[in-house]
């Protein structure tokens, strides 16, 4: 068993998303881009026609996914990264406001969508409010009258 399979999905989510991006990485450098400034285009230089995602991306994750993952759900669709995307920034105490933004979302919708990560957002949100409680109260005791 590989290593990757053993690690939480949204780690996965990430090493995929690298893996994937790094040709998109070099390609401005090597393709050029549009004058309007889109990465992606069709050879004659216009927007790519929607059929075409498609195909593109089931090429794209056999060539980066492994025979286990490519028989998964996993990335499916183009649109899934934007949701691994969001539930790993979450997931990492990224502020909600902050993800929503970079996702092009609004916080009511990554509420309802991503109430899950939210609560482990939560939890880590409590061990550091804790944590600085604790700092304050051994601050303060050092520092306190008569010292």
């Amino acid at each position: 068993m590989r290593r990757q399979h053993i690690l939480p999905l949204g780690l996965r989510w990430r090493r995929l998303l690298l893996r994937s991006l790094r040709p998109c990485a070099r390609a401005p450098q090597r393709f050029g881009v549009a004058p309007d400034g889109r990465l992606f285009r069709n050879q004659a230089g216009n927007y790519v026609d929607a059929a075409a995602y498609g195909t593109t991306w089931a090429r794209s994750r056999k060539s980066v996914l492994t025979r286990t993952e490519l028989a998964s759900r996993l990335v499916k669709r183009p649109y899934d990264l934007r949701h691994a995307g969001s539930s790993f920034w979450l997931y990492s105490g990224v502020d909600p406001a902050e993800c929503a933004r970079r996702a092009g979302r609004s916080i009511g919708v990554l509420f309802r969508q991503y109430a899950k990560f939210l609560d482990g957002v939560r939890e880590q949100a409590n061990r550091l409010i804790e944590q600085s409680m604790k700092e304050w109260d051994r601050v303060s005791q050092d520092t306190g009258p008569g010292r």
